[in-house]
């Protein structure tokens, strides 16, 4: 975050400072609440019978790409963090790169636990994968975000990730494609004019795309527009966002994009 540019209005900078600062707030009291929970379960001698799972359901931005908030389809927003343990259960210190997402906890939890999954349970048991098992982790999984908020000034968006690359597509145009290998931070989007006659990119691309198709179909998918979304699922909504999200900060964020597209117009 460039919170020493002279080009950022005083309301906005501190807005942003009052994000960042509520963020990192958030993940300290967080910390401190689960190791009081590991503390409690050892000295009731439950521990090595518990499974603890730690996780979230997205990240934050935070200045990350020039975005904000969540809902986005870079590493800071999608990536969440998935810590297991169970003692002489699952594998301790272990560290691994397969994806994985949140519908698959359900049916994988309770497969470890020995409890029947129910049949109508959209996400796979991937139980073997978190047991060590990096044959058992899926190809890819399914990144998305379908509805127009306003105050992401991305697009909405279809994609994948696997072991090696994100890739995100808009109802228009691929979109986004980054080697995560090689490109941690996702600074090269290999979606650019220069790579259009690059036989490797492309292909990639292609491969990439197959992915997302697959999972588009499975999902039931049709890309409906962002707008649409906003006005079937959320009613009263302004600029995608409900009435009882509309705060100060989002008023502020709100007035900051607004004079983005103006000035963009003129």
């Amino acid at each position: 975050m460039d919170t020493n540019s002279l080009y950022i209005p005083l309301e906005l900078l501190e807005t942003k400072k009052k994000m960042l600062a509520g963020y990192y707030a958030h993940i300290t009291a967080l910390d401190e609440q689960l190791g009081r929970l590991i503390v409690q379960l050892k000295d009731k001698g439950i521990y090595e019978d518990t499974m603890i799972v730690f996780a979230a359901d997205h990240g934050d931005m935070l200045g990350n790409q020039d975005a904000w908030y969540k809902s986005q389809p870079w590493r800071e927003s999608v990536g969440i963090p998935l810590i297991m343990s169970h003692p002489g259960v699952i594998p301790e210190k272990r560290i691994t790169n397969g994806p994985i997402s949140l519908i698959e906890l359900m049916p994988s939890i309770l497969s470890l636990t020995g409890t029947p999954i129910p049949e109508d349970a959209e996400g796979n048991d991937l139980s073997e994968f978190i047991l060590g098992n990096e044959e058992a982790a899926p190809d890819s999984v399914f990144i998305n975000f379908s509805p127009n908020v306003h105050i992401i000034p991305q697009p909405p968006f279809r994609g994948v990730v696997t072991r090696t690359h994100t890739y995100a597509e808009t109802k228009e145009d691929p979109w986004l494609l980054y080697d995560d290998g090689t490109d941690f931070f996702q600074k090269n989007n290999l979606i650019f004019w220069a790579n259009r006659d690059d036989t490797d990119i492309c292909t990639l691309q292609e491969q990439m795309h197959a992915k997302l198709t697959y999972w588009l179909e499975r999902t039931n998918d049709n890309f409906e527009d962002g707008d649409t979304i906003n006005n079937t699922y959320q009613p009263g909504h302004v600029g995608g966002v409900l009435p009882h999200k509309q705060n100060h900060e989002f008023n502020t964020w709100y007035a900051e994009i607004k004079r983005k597209k103006d000035a963009e117009k003129q």
